[in-house]
């Protein structure tokens, strides 16, 4: 299928479920809504593109192209976005629960107000991100670079923050119970108590 037959599809409203639209390129267009739900994406490019109220969840988009990609109010349960390049994108209030990003490049990211439980993280490069308002518990950053980032009214706890590189990350009003961490963690005196099901999103089960 080209590009031109999925806009098409998309512009007519049909779904995109379980389709093979690997190496198509959708860089600069409008697919607010678009269902990729199962679909195989693979190395498919959406570098600033608008993907709002998507549905992504079992997509497969490994070595995908996202940078100053637009990705808000999106369901993304289970997508596969190794090797993905997510630069300055935005993630916001979004479900990512299970999502794995591992060895992605995100720096520069944005998630806000969104549900990351149990994502993988794993050797990503998420420097100087923002990581506000996010449930990230029960996650894996193990190997992962968050130099410079700043992680705020976050939930990582039960996560795996093995051999994580901190060197100039905030961490503001966080929660971080039982986290693994070699050597001292850089967030001791920002824990506090607060209201976190008020304060994090919270999605129902697909």
């Amino acid at each position: 299928m080209t590009e031109k037959e999925v806009l098409e599809k998309h512009k007519k409203g049909e779904s995109l479920e379980d389709l093979d639209l690997s190496y198509l390129n959708f860089d600069n267009q409008d697919l607010t809504g678009v269902n990729f739900t199962g679909a195989t994406l693979t190395c498919t490019s959406f570098i600033n593109t608008k993907l709002d109220n998507a549905v992504l969840n079992d997509a497969f988009m490994a070595e995908c192209r996202l940078v100053n990609a637009s990705l808000k109010n999106v369901k993304a349960r289970r997508v596969f976005f190794q090797r993905t390049k997510l630069n300055n994108a935005i993630i916001e209030n979004s479900d990512f629960t299970g999502a794995r990003f591992q060895v992605s490049d995100m720096t520069g990211i944005k998630i806000i107000n969104s549900d990351l439980t149990q994502a993988n993280l794993e050797d990503s490069i998420i420097q100087k991100a923002l990581i506000k308002k996010v449930n990230l518990f029960n996650s894996n950053f193990r190997g992962a670079d968050i130099k410079e980032a700043t992680l705020e009214e976050t939930d990582f706890s039960h996560s795996d923050f093995r051999k994580v590189q901190t060197q100039g990350a905030v961490f503001k009003n966080i929660k971080a119970e039982e986290v693994l961490f070699y050597g001292k963690t850089p967030w001791d005196k920002s824990v506090i108590d607060k209201d976190w099901k008020a304060i994090l999103p919270a999605y129902q089960d697909d």
